[in-house]
């Protein structure tokens, strides 16, 4: 063989691979059913900020108020009992649990402590492996964890592309099902869900072991039309929006439920509201930042 056509072999070949390469597609699975003995670390955070402020007839703050909460805890949980999708009970063995509320520390007694977590009819209940009573603190904590727990493998998957991905692809998410699973019940419709905009991004995959992980980017920007309470809500001033940021590093691949999550939320919202009578103008901002670190306990991986 000449070397001429040794070269073009080569290239030839090259050329196959780096094709084969760059079209390589994944399947994005982020979950799999809980499993009775499954026990994982976690470690989240979350720090809420939000300002109010009313407003002259000019647009000039005459009264304004800010709030923050923060909650931070670690613990490693176990699986006592499961369905065929997710468990129903677990332990909870708390390493610490913080919250604070416009600095003030709240007393949630959860700190080296054992918690059992049972929800098999769908109504979360709380006690110390020892039967024991919480405090009034650390049950709003869980109940406010695990108020939605039932369907958070459901809302992921929205996030998540039907189709198999290639590094770099981007995807967009049924937006009108995320808001009807992620905003509070009787909320939904103050999203203007037909202008609204969602999408996610595969940044990388890499192996950790025998598992394939990736980062993902999501992206939801949300058009605000109403605010307040469900039942009564007020409509929101042009320009009102709520925009999510979410950045995964997570196994991929289904055989394990380790990774990291790290979460930016922001809402602008403006409007006008009755008190006694009259019309005031109001203005907010809520931002919220939450991480979230999930690994197998011990060492071991969830899967075995």
């Amino acid at each position: 063989m000449s070397v001429r056509r040794a070269m073009a072999a080569l290239l030839a070949t090259f050329a196959i691979l780096t094709a084969a390469t760059a079209q390589e597609k994944y399947t994005l699975k982020m979950s799999r059913p809980d499993k009775v003995g499954d026990r994982s670390r976690v470690s989240k955070t979350e720090n809420m900020r939000t300002e109010n402020k009313v407003l002259d007839e000019t647009g000039q703050a005459v009264e304004s108020q800010s709030n923050t909460q923060e909650t931070s805890s670690i613990y490693v949980e176990k699986i006592l009992q499961a369905n065929d999708q997710r468990a129903t009970k677990s332990s909870r063995t708390y390493e610490k649990a913080v919250k604070k509320v416009d600095g003030e520390a709240k007393e949630l007694g959860l700190d080296g402590k054992t918690v059992i977590c049972d929800w098999t009819d769908k109504k979360a209940r709380f006690a110390f492996d020892d039967g024991s009573k919480l405090t009034d603190a650390a049950l709003d904590l869980l109940h406010e964890e695990f108020k939605d727990r039932a369907e958070s493998d459901d809302i992921e998957k929205l996030f998540l592309p039907a189709e198999p991905v290639a590094v770099g692809e981007s995807w967009k998410c049924d937006v009108k099902k995320v808001v009807e699973r992620m905003m509070p019940s009787g909320t939904a419709d103050s999203v203007d869900v037909a202008n609204a905009k969602g999408s996610g991004t595969l940044r990388k995959v890499y192996k950790k072991g025998a598992a394939t992980f990736g980062i993902i980017d999501v992206t939801l920007d949300l058009p605000l039309v109403s605010f307040g309470e469900p039942g009564d809500m007020v409509k929101a001033d042009p320009g009102s929006k709520m925009s999510i940021r979410v950045t995964l590093d997570a196994c991929i691949d289904g055989s394990q439920t380790s990774g990291s999550m790290v979460a930016k939320v922001r809402a602008d919202i403006a409007g006008s509201i009755e008190v006694g009578g009259q019309k005031v103008n109001v203005k907010a901002v809520v931002t919220v930042d939450a991480t979230e670190t999930q690994s197998p306990a011990d060492g071991m991986k969830n899967s075995e």
